[in-house]
């Protein structure tokens, strides 16, 4: 009996166990939705990653620091070791030596050298600032194509967000017009209209599905364009957040300016050139100066390995070239006239991003005041819209003008959603053309 009513209580116990381990089953190979929820930052992030442009641009800038740093090298001496096996009769000595070796003879080398430059009138020091000026513009330019994946990715998803509302909206004017279309059956079955006022609904239906067909297309569309900016297969399933005043413009255009001049990837790429040509003046006008350098060895000679002979060297060299045809003093001439075109093309870039920027700023207004002027528009004629609803019940109205009013209230809310992705990227646009991230 003690055994039977123990077997009853692990009864329970048994079945809790099993229904935990199928329940653990069931959740486990349960499939996993793959369907991700971006904001733009998690898509400017994803774009940023594996852009080919952007990893050229980076390689690029790693290689200019790679020569910046050989050309810092040149401040330092250079240490060599040079270790020689020689056997022949290419040579005669004479003197105590020449009992060592014989007319075919063996000889085992080991030197260790230093040469260093103790002045050379600034060319190496020109050559390091080439080389930074170059650092600069590889910068400049990895900014700008950042930038660039930036402003592109967000601008596909600014007029995704636009075409998911178009689409929100062709799908409640196709509800609109079924319902139309319904009562507009009933008035006809009871006599109140003519048969015309069905042939209309259908028709006004019939187009609300082919909008539908059009704005489902626009949005595949629209889809496809930002995976392409980030870099994502067109198989990429996912969805993005309804985002707003993400480049809120809280400056003005004075400051704007400001900070472009100080910001702007082209320009500051411009000012890297000017900087190179003044550095390449500089190194070509060095090279008519004399160069003062030292040199250093000591080492071991003999016949047999390890040999057991020292020998020791010490110099100082001054080389000065003279005369060379004039080749330096046209050097010089056209490093002098390559930077005046680079300052004519610094000052007449600084005029097109002035331009731009003005444009930018006045276009973010203009998106400001049109989209007030949608949202009045969409509220008068969702008023109208409703008017004529109550009119066309009353048999006020034909459905010809519930149609018109209807349209007119879809176009309005598309006029809106237009204005507030213009809105979203023209502020886009003033933030890439000052060079904010």
């Amino acid at each position: 009996m003690v055994i039977m009513e123990k077997r009853k209580s692990l009864k329970p116990l048994f079945f809790f166990f099993l229904f935990s381990f199928f329940s653990l089953h069931f959740v486990l190979a349960k499939p996993v939705d793959k369907k991700k929820i971006l904001s733009l930052k998690d898509c400017i992030a994803l774009g940023l990653k594996d852009k080919p442009g952007l990893k050229a641009a980076r390689e690029n800038l790693k290689a200019y620091l790679a020569e910046k740093g050989m050309a810092l090298s040149y401040y330092f001496p250079d240490l060599e070791m040079d270790s020689n096996y020689f056997r022949g009769n290419f040579f005669q000595v004479e003197g105590p030596l020449s009992e060592i070796f014989p007319g075919i003879f063996t000889v085992y080398d080991t030197q260790f050298s230093a040469n260093y430059v103790f002045e050379d009138f600034g060319e190496r020091y020109a050559m390091v600032g080439k080389a930074e000026a170059k650092v600069e513009q590889a910068s400049a330019e990895f900014q700008k194509k950042r930038l660039a994946a930036i402003f592109h990715i967000s601008k596909a998803y600014f007029n995704l967000l636009k075409a998911q509302t178009v689409l929100k909206l062709r799908r409640d004017d196709l509800r609109a017009a079924q319902k139309n279309l319904l009562r507009a059956g009933v008035l006809v079955r009871t006599g109140q209209r003519s048969r015309i006022v069905l042939s209309e609904a259908e028709v006004a239906c019939d187009t609300a599905q082919y909008n539908l067909l059009r704005a489902k297309h626009q949005i595949v569309d629209a889809e496809n364009h930002l995976n392409q900016e980030m870099g994502l297969p067109n198989s990429s399933h996912y969805q993005i957040k309804n985002e707003t005043h993400l480049f809120s413009i809280h400056f003005s255009l004075v400051k704007a300016l400001a900070l472009a001049f100080r910001l702007n990837p082209d320009l500051l790429a411009q000012k890297a050139k000017v900087k190179e040509s003044q550095a390449e003046i500089a190194e070509a006008a060095a090279k008519k100066w004399p160069v003062l350098s030292g040199s250093a060895s000591y080492g071991w000679v003999d016949e047999v390995f390890p040999p057991k002979f020292s020998t020791w060297t010490f110099g100082i060299s001054l080389n000065w070239p003279f005369f060379n045809g004039g080749r330096l003093n046209e050097e010089i001439s056209a490093a002098k006239a390559l930077k005046k075109r680079a300052e004519d093309k610094e000052n007449a870039l600084i005029l097109r991003i002035e331009n731009r920027i003005e444009q930018n700023y006045m276009a973010v207004r203009d998106a400001h005041a049109e989209l007030k002027a949608s949202k009045i528009e969409y509220k008068a004629s969702e008023e109208n819209y409703r008017l004529a609803v109550e009119r066309y019940k009353f048999g006020l109205a034909s459905s010809v003008n519930l149609a018109f009013a209807r349209a007119n209230l879809s176009l309005a809310a598309v006029h809106r959603a237009q204005a507030q992705s213009d809105l979203r990227i023209s502020e886009a646009a003033v933030y890439y053309s000052i060079g904010l991230p």
